[in-house]
């Protein structure tokens, strides 16, 4: 069985994301691309980065990029969110329109999880829960957001992240 997994980070920092117009197509889009490596969607290569620049882009992204890494294949977007009001009313819009995206046909079950403040000696992070996505074991989503503090610079960045695996 190969593992096949992608990832969609939602950094934040724009002063809003907006409602997500066709998250669903987009899903299975990511889905379908994720089946053959993204092959088509690979731009240039940032050897610096590891990262491929990717030629299909979210809605409103900031940025979005492909990591390859064996086995493993990660699709990642950025977008920022400017307070932590903001962070929390677009993750909680973002994981309702999740929920209503089935994959292949297949609706999921949802769980959440909230977790515990931590800290390092660069950086503090808070605020941070995820909800969960299952479609039938084969193929798992989740959503997350947290806030992190950078103590080197005293600067806040509210960050919201996308996953999806796929296992079959």
């Amino acid at each position: 069985m190969r593992i096949t997994e992608i990832v969609l980070c939602f950094l934040a920092l724009l002063a809003s994301m907006p409602v997500y117009a066709d998250l669903c197509s987009d899903i299975d889009s990511i889905y379908e691309a994720s089946q053959n490596g993204f092959s088509a969607w690979k731009g240039h290569y940032d050897s610096d980065m590891s990262e491929y620049e990717s030629k299909y882009n979210l809605q409103s992204a900031s940025r979005c990029f492909i990591e390859l890494d064996g086995t493993t294949k990660d699709y990642t977007c950025e977008w920022y969110i400017g307070t932590k009001d903001m962070m929390y009313a677009n993750y909680n819009a973002f994981v309702q329109q999740i929920a209503a995206c089935p994959i292949n046909g297949i609706k999921s079950s949802f769980r959440k999880k909230s977790f515990p403040n931590s800290e390092t000696d660069r950086i503090s992070i808070s605020d941070k829960e995820t909800s969960y996505y299952d479609y039938n074991g084969d193929i798992k989503l989740s959503a997350s957001i947290r806030s992190v503090f950078s103590k080197k610079n005293g600067t806040y960045q509210n960050i919201i992240d996308f996953k999806l695996e796929n296992w079959q």
